[in-house]
């Protein structure tokens, strides 16, 4: 892996609960040893300029300090309040000693990047939709959360087809908290709820600190992508080469279909299936993948330059299931 070249890009400025501070949190670990002075800020109050002084600071506090992936400016008095519309500027190249990142990559600067002003906010985010594709399930709420406030995996419950699972880890970005699975969901037909228990540190809130509610049993959408299909495109060649991961459980076989188009037909008969063309074989072009295992096959004798979709189908257990369809241009 070579050297990081990659600059720090600002994820969001917020006022904390009191009106004093105003806080930027990047997207990685700055240097502590690089706080900026004052005078490379300026904030924007009601579209009124006002600098930062160095007796804005609260007492015995830097008026700018670094640690973590967060700057901190000490605003002082007077205290802003609720509803001003807050704006911050940031001059790189006025200062010698800029945000950077551990590896001496210099953040962009900001003008009148707009700042979330939590004053007032006494409501709790509402988780908007919790959704799971294979290891990783993600619950949506529907404002921006504290990234430093994230639950233990131990504050989870998962249930996968009634079998209970904990996460192996949980991160907080935005409006979203991803809980990583193992092993993921291997089944789009497993019904998959999730346990949220609001633990007494470090738990899901917004940006004001308001806690986002615990959830019981709650049914989450199961998006998965049993097959995991791939397609490489022809380059013209008029053929498509196709692969897809085992799921669990004895499969029988595999039944490979495709459709000319962007979008999968309105009619599913509209599928060209195995049985009837010469089209479909397996990777290495020994014929047909009728009651074949194989996961992986050629479809050829297709229009060139033409998008296409393909579906993979699995029968297994007696049952058959199906994965989304995947598309490509042969």
């Amino acid at each position: 892996m070579g050297p990081d070249r990659t600059a720090p890009v600002l994820r969001s400025a917020r006022l904390n609960s009191a009106g004093t501070q105003l806080i930027l949190t990047y997207d990685e670990a700055l240097d502590p040893g690089f706080a900026p002075s004052h005078h490379a800020f300026a904030l924007h109050v009601a579209g009124t300029r006002r600098d930062i002084h160095p007796d804005d600071s609260e007492a015995g506090k830097a008026p700018v300090t670094v640690d973590g992936s967060t700057v901190t400016l000490g605003l002082g008095a007077p205290a802003l309040t609720a509803g001003q519309a807050v704006a911050v500027t940031y001059d790189a190249a006025g200062t010698t000693v800029p945000v950077r990142d551990l590896a001496g990559n210099n953040a962009a600067s900001l003008i009148k990047q707009p700042v979330t002003n939590i004053l007032g906010d006494a409501t709790a985010p509402a988780l908007s939709l919790a959704e799971v594709n294979g290891s990783t399930l993600t619950l949506y709420y529907n404002e921006n959360l504290d990234p430093a406030s994230t639950p233990a995996t131990t504050d989870f419950s998962v249930s996968v087809a009634g079998a209970a699972r904990t996460p192996t880890n949980v991160a907080v970005s935005d409006g979203s908290v991803m809980l990583t699975l193992f092993p993921g969901v291997g089944l789009r037909e497993d019904a998959v709820t999730v346990t949220y228990t609001v633990p007494a540190t470090n738990p899901i809130q917004d940006l004001a600190g308001n806690k986002a509610a615990a959830l019981t049993g709650h049914a989450v959408t199961n998006n998965t992508h049993e097959l995991g299909l791939r397609v490489r495109t022809g380059n013209g060649s008029g053929s498509l080469s196709v692969s897809w991961t085992a799921p669990s459980g004895t499969i029988t076989d595999y039944d490979l279909r495709y459709y000319e188009g962007s979008t999968d037909p309105t009619d599913a008969a509209d599928w060209v299936e195995e049985h009837e063309t010469t089209g479909l074989g397996t990777a290495d072009g020994q014929g047909g993948t009728a009651d074949s295992t194989a996961t992986s096959a050629t479809i050829t004798g297709l229009k060139a330059g033409t998008a296409y979709r393909v579906s993979a189908i699995r029968s297994a257990d007696s049952r058959t299931d199906s994965r989304v369809s995947w598309d490509g241009c042969a």
